[in-house]
């Protein structure tokens, strides 16, 4: 008689607290929360000798969710480092020669019921021109649509739409039509580094915001 072999695909699990940076594509689930996400690809840095303190990190990494390692090993926020814009700035003392950095951050999947897949990304409070980690390379795509809705800590609500052109010359050109409940402090900006068309984010409140988007990309040829 054949035998019957059932296997089980488990992903990592455990509170969202403790939730690591995960590997490229290795998915993570947050059971307290009910909250599923996935790793990207890692940037990496090796401090030289003696070790610089400052680097500059991809633009799709410098988020507010980004998580920093040094050696595997997680890094404090504030206290061991900190980010300014794509700048990463390390505490006195934090590294040594040959230290291996690993700077990186988890996606979130949406799991509420939605009739498409909607990204999520935490807005910070009280910030100028943060990246809001959205961005595209203009040598492939020169037009884009953002539909989004976000919602702050203190329960307003907006939801909207971002279009955002290039003309491959001038500086990227876009405008936000939105309606809210009242207003979240929340307003965004486009700029052009190298490549990117970056969206950046600016909270005039003392609030943090969940923002919710999807975009469509395309390239308009004459």
């Amino acid at each position: 008689m054949a035998t019957t072999k059932i296997s089980r695909i488990l992903f990592r699990r455990g509170d969202l607290i403790d939730l690591p940076l995960l590997n490229e594509g290795e998915p993570g689930y947050a059971t307290d929360k009910q909250r599923l996400f996935i790793g990207n690809p890692l940037q990496t840095f090796t401090a030289a000798t003696p070790p610089v303190l400052t680097y500059t990190i991809d633009a799709r990494v410098a988020r507010s969710t980004v998580k920093v390692l040094v050696n595997d090993v997680p890094k404090i926020p504030g206290t061991d480092y900190t980010i300014t814009g794509v700048t990463l700035t390390f505490a006195s003392g934090v590294l040594s020669a040959g230290d291996i950095i690993a700077v990186g951050f988890n996606s979130e999947i949406d799991v509420e019921q939605n009739e498409e897949y909607t990204r999520v990304l935490q807005f910070n409070a009280s910030v100028t021109d943060e990246d809001t980690g959205f961005l595209f390379d203009s040598t492939v795509f020169n037009t884009s649509v953002v539909d989004y809705s976000i919602k702050n800590a203190s329960g307003t609500m907006s939801v909207g739409t971002i279009r955002i052109l290039h003309d491959g010359t001038n500086p990227p050109v876009f405008d936000n039509d939105f309606l809210e409940t009242a207003s979240t402090g929340i307003t965004f900006s486009v700029v052009k580094v190298s490549d990117d068309i970056i969206l950046k984010y600016s909270n005039g409140l003392a609030s943090t915001a969940k923002f919710y988007y999807n975009a469509k990309l395309w390239n308009t040829l004459g």
